[in-house]
């Protein structure tokens, strides 16, 4: 167990959200304003325009949805969005796909084809694909989504993922495009890498015994922990990674670039606490008109029982 960061870890309560405890409903009043989706609803269709019966719920207008009872599908799709400008409180319930059913195959539990889509409040899981797979300028928040047959959460680039977890997934946990933020989540027990985004800024994550590596990409990664993964921290290029807590890593604590072509890609880095990793390795540079590590160490680590400390 990583010491010290818990700040993912309150925002769950007693850990809540990996310990199968649902989030408590809150029903939606017809006064709210918001369009309600049921079971029943789902199965007479014409929730918007061309939404047929049965799964899957098509969402074809901007506007905010709520649930009102836990969606399970027998075969597929629970919601696709069509539109863009659609924000869709689960409200404490759950959308799953029936695994019992065998017919579950490889789509998505939540997908979204245009840009501004958010999906808040509830748990989705045992889908074949991803659990949520929402287009760019979306927001994902305090979503619990877990054993799905591909990346548990999905967004596309300047997304936001907040408050969110997501565990024993056959592939990554999260996953975003470029310039997103990842903030508070908790990734684990997936099956590859626990939280993936290129050009981000991650901060206050816990990524935990996932089997690849618990946090990767390039950015700003600040006050996050990644213990019992292979690799704790991969920062890919042009990066910085202060005040991270990377504890117990099978293979090593924190991976730097490796740096080919001037400095190019460099990663500064310091102030992290490095422990009982197999050894922290920071790669240099291979260009010999740079003629050593292009990695900048902008303050002190601490570090224990690592073979490696940078």
């Amino acid at each position: 167990m990583i010491q010290g960061n818990f700040s993912a870890w309150q925002r769950f309560g007693t850990l809540a959200a990996l310990s199968g405890v649902l989030l408590c409903p809150q029903l939606a009043g017809a006064d709210d304003g918001a369009v309600e989706i049921s079971q029943a609803g789902a199965l007479a269709g014409n929730v918007t325009p061309g939404d047929a019966p049965n799964f899957p719920v098509t969402i074809s207008r901007a506007g905010s949805y709520v649930l009102t009872s836990s969606l399970v599908t027998q075969a597929g799709q629970a919601i696709r969005v069509t539109a863009q400008d659609v924000k869709i409180d689960l409200n404490g319930f759950t959308v799953s796909c029936n695994v019992g059913g065998g017919g579950c195959g490889l789509d998505d539990g939540i997908e979204a084809d245009l840009q501004r889509v958010s999906v808040r409040n509830g748990t989705v899981q045992d889908f074949g694909g991803d659990g949520i797979d929402l287009n760019t300028h979306s927001v994902v928040e305090d979503v619990i989504a877990r054993t799905n047959g591909s990346v548990g959460i999905r967004v596309g680039n300047n997304s936001h993922v907040d408050g969110c977890s997501s565990s024993d997934n056959t592939q990554a946990g999260i996953v975003a495009g470029g310039s997103s933020v990842i903030t508070e989540n908790i990734a684990s027990g997936n099956g590859t890498t626990g939280i993936s985004a290129t050009n981000s800024t991650f901060t206050g994550n816990v990524a935990n015994g996932n089997t690849g590596t618990g946090i990767t990409g390039n950015g700003t990664f600040r006050g996050n922990s990644a213990s019992s993964n292979n690799i704790g921290l991969s920062a890919t290029g042009n990066s910085v990674a202060v005040n991270n807590q990377l504890v117990s890593n099978t293979s090593v604590g924190l991976s730097g670039p490796t740096i080919s072509f001037g400095c190019i890609g460099a990663l500064a880095y310091g102030a992290n606490v490095i422990s009982n990793n197999n050894g922290a390795v920071l790669a240099t540079a291979t260009d010999p008109q740079v003629g050593g590590s292009c990695n900048v160490q902008i303050s002190a680590n601490v570090c224990h029982r690592d073979l490696v400390c940078p």
